[in-house]
Order: structure tokens, then sequence, then C-alpha cells
């Protein structure tokens, strides 16, 4: 199964689909973090100052859970989902974008061979984990302000494999990155040496 989604990232790799998702991605990201969108993060800020949403934090038990809901108050609970509908087109954007980018660098580092492709997975992990952990915040925000504390624990563990995931991702990425540089270095040094 894995190896059939690589090579289905594989097969829609291509300059034309980088630069689209690099556009689009760049253009979701700005106006989710920093537009002052009804839906957005800056919207967030205005009634929730320093608190974190949950989608932010690393990992949390249920208390904190409840703990960071009961200090976003009745007003940054209803933003909060607001921002949850936004964020269902966030991921796939987020885990294309960076699938293909990984994918795209390896076409230019590896041999069409290298099971190291299998790493352009990663990505759709993360997104997989990021949808989950929606859909459960949506049902505690709903259900507020009753306690679930089972679906939250779990979210707090979908939450850290979202987060290890990504973290992962970017890793591979910045690997891939690193990877290219040096091999245009060399390119560069040898063809000069001739």
């Amino acid at each position: 199964m894995l190896s059939k989604l690589s090579s289905m990232v594989r097969r829609i790799t291509n300059l034309k689909s980088f630069l689209i998702l690099l556009v689009l991605y760049t253009v979701v990201f700005a106006t989710f973090f920093y537009a002052d969108v009804p839906f957005g993060l800056n919207k967030m800020r205005q009634y929730a100052g320093a608190v974190n949403i949950l989608d932010l934090k690393f990992f949390y038990t249920a208390p904190q859970a409840y703990e960071t809901l009961d200090l976003l108050g009745e007003q940054g609970r209803a933003i909060y989902l607001r921002i949850l509908t936004a964020d269902m087109i966030y991921p796939t954007v987020l885990g294309l974008f960076l699938a293909v980018t990984i994918t795209f660098i390896f076409q230019h580092t590896l041999s069409p061979a290298s099971r190291l492709y299998l790493l352009n997975v990663l990505p759709i992990a993360n997104t997989l984990f990021d949808y989950c952990e929606n859909i459960i915040t949506l049902t505690l925000l709903k259900n507020y302000p009753s306690h679930l504390n089972a679906v939250a624990t779990v979210n707090g563990f979908f939450t850290l494999a979202k987060n290890l995931f990504g973290l992962l991702s970017f890793s591979i990425l910045l690997i891939g990155l690193l990877a290219l540089a040096y091999q245009q270095f060399a390119l560069r040094f040898l063809r000069r040496r001739k």
C-alpha cells in the first residue's frame, strides 16, 4: 500500500505540479495564519491572547485540553469552530505540497529505483492525523462544557502523531534540499576543474 501511494505521488510530481502547489500553499498559509479573516488564526489571537489552540500544541492531556477550551471563552471557542472548518483545507494542501516537493527533490538527487522514495508518504500520514485531530476537536467543542476525557486523551495522541510526522516530513525535506545543494555544488566544482 505504501508503495502504491508513493508511486501515485511520483506520477503527479513535475515542475508544474510543484509550482502550482507552492503558490496554493503560500496563499492558504498566509490567509490562514496571518490574514484578518473570520476563520484565521489572527482572529483567534484577538480573543485568546497567548492561549494556543489545541492544534498548535505538541501534545496535551484531557485536563490540559479542557483548560485550554475554558481559557478560550465562549467567543474564542466559536472562532475555533470556524477555524476548524477552514482547517479542512489546510492539511490537504500542506500534505500534497510536502509530498510533491520531497518527491521533486528526490527526482533530482536519487536513482529512480531508490527505496527512499517511500519517504514521500510521510506528509500523507501527517495529513491523516491532522484530519483525525480536527474531527475530534470539533467533537470536543460541540459537546463543551461536557468533558469527554477519553476522547480528549485520544486527541492528544493524534496531535502528537501529526506533529511527529510533520517534523519527519520537514526533516526529510531539509535533508533533501541539503543533498541537492551539495550535488549542485559538487557538479559545478567538477566542471571548473575540467
